[in-house]
């Protein structure tokens, strides 16, 4: 069973490392989801933004995740009632365990539970894993979008 909390200041490093982690692997597959360092602060300000989140396996974190009520680098200025999933990262030692659609289940009964009428997440353009992945889960295509030099798509899925 996982367990979702937010993170707090003092898991800085352990999320700064799951990210490291999943970015070090992307990016030995010819992936550069993100190419961007993240920097202590930024992630303690995203901690302190009660945006990180982590995902715990009994005694193990074993990912995080942010979320965030609005993204206007990659949707734009939209009031849309939507929530919207960023720098999901699941340690490789956790893979295989469907850790990734439980966190989307999470965040689906989330985003309903908080009276959002969208769950919006992003991915690579050229990650056809992640592109199969998200459509197979039920989030439609939107469109694609050029953001810092990557083609990426943007995903919804509508709530009820």
């Amino acid at each position: 069973m996982l367990t979702f909390d937010l993170a707090i200041l003092e898991q800085t490093s352990i999320v700064k490392n799951l990210l490291l982690e999943v970015q070090k692997w992307l990016y030995a597959r010819g992936l550069s989801q993100w190419n961007n360092a993240f920097s202590d602060y930024w992630i303690q300000t995203e901690i302190l933004n009660q945006h990180f989140y982590i995902v715990t396996q009994g005694t193990t974190i074993v990912a995080t995740f942010r979320l965030l009520t609005s993204d206007p680098a990659f949707w734009g200025e939209d009031d849309a009632s939507a929530l919207y999933l960023h720098t999901l990262a699941v340690a490789r030692t956790a893979q295989g365990q469907s850790i990734g659609t439980q966190i989307l289940d999470w965040v689906t009964a989330k985003a309903q539970s908080d009276n959002k009428s969208l769950f919006r997440l992003d991915c690579l353009a050229n990650n056809p894993f992640l592109v199969n992945y998200y459509a197979k889960y039920g989030f439609q295509y939107v469109r694609k979008k050029w953001v810092q030099e990557s083609e990426y798509i943007l995903y919804e899925k509508t709530l009820s």
